[in-house]
């Protein structure tokens, strides 16, 4: 039986980590160092608690779409992760 370790992070301003989106490099920095931090400490992965509320829909299709970047980018960096992103406390 293979344990999976995961870290938890809390997103007190969960649209502000959404902005941090680079349109230069089409990539996300605040996700890309959350990766890198899962590979040098190896762990597998995150478990997203948004402590606050997303006030509109076109802030939560944003905050899809880092969390589908994040998926992703650790799909790739760690061998055998299996993507999965636990979201809590999530409100419209």
């Amino acid at each position: 039986m293979k344990y999976i370790h995961l870290k938890t992070l809390r997103l007190y301003y969960a649209t502000d980590i959404c902005d941090s989106y680079d349109h230069s490099t089409g990539s996300y920095p605040a996700a890309d160092k959350l990766v890198e931090l899962a590979r040098v400490r190896g762990f597998d992965g995150w478990f997203i608690n948004i402590e606050s509320k997303l006030p509109s829909a076109k802030d939560a299709m944003r905050m899809r779409d880092w969390l589908q970047y994040l998926c992703r980018k650790m799909h790739e960096a760690v061998p055998g992760y299996g993507c999965d992103i636990g979201v809590e406390n999530l409100t419209l």
